[in-house]
């Protein structure tokens, strides 16, 4: 079985959609009355027909102007999702929103900003936010970030481990040799 059309998908350049165009309307005083449908168009041109469907609405839109229709914007792919107003990506972006979320992660930036700001963002959705705006986005430890913590959690959780510690050493009748990795370069 031959292959009809072109399945491949790619973005035309300009010499593909101006073929498209003539082969649509003829001659360059004609583009008001189109002469040839788009499944005729799409086969001589080895192109889909939504294809050329939709160049020729691009071109509909720019009211019949080659130069414009020339300029539109490759754009192909899902459609961006916007996170809430504008008011709320400022934020999302702020530096100081970014060093007080640095410790978490992108599922918990999501239920912060549903219960801080009553919108609901998956955490896909998210990670584009950041890439789109220049922000590159790794899993990060909360361990490594002691200084974003609450100061009265980071209290209560080096006291917990003070007294594991301490309850170990005192507890056992072995030796114990306690290297704190903060304090020791070989």
């Amino acid at each position: 079985m031959t292959k009809l059309f072109n399945t491949s998908r790619r973005h035309l350049n300009a010499k593909q959609k101006l073929n498209i165009v003539y082969s649509a309307f003829g001659s360059l005083s004609n583009f008001r009355h189109q002469s040839v449908g788009p499944c005729q168009i799409a086969r001589e041109l080895n192109f889909l027909p939504m294809t050329v469907s939709r160049v020729l609405q691009k071109f509909r839109r720019c009211k019949y102007d080659l130069v414009d229709l020339l300029k539109t914007k490759k754009c192909s792919g899902r459609p961006r999702k916007v996170i809430g107003s504008l008011e709320l990506q400022k934020i999302l972006l702020s530096k100081d929103c970014l060093r007080r979320w640095a410790h978490l992660a992108l599922r918990q930036r999501c239920v912060k900003i549903k219960l801080l700001y009553d919108v609901s963002v998956q955490k896909d959705t998210l990670r584009r936010f950041y890439k789109r705006n220049g922000l590159g986005y790794n899993s990060a430890r909360a361990d490594l970030f002691p200084h974003n913590k609450d100061p009265d959690l980071l209290q209560r959780e080096r006291q917990a481990y003070a007294m594991k510690l301490s309850d170990f050493i005192l507890d056992k009748d072995t030796e114990v040799i306690y290297f704190d990795e903060t304090t020791f370069h070989s």
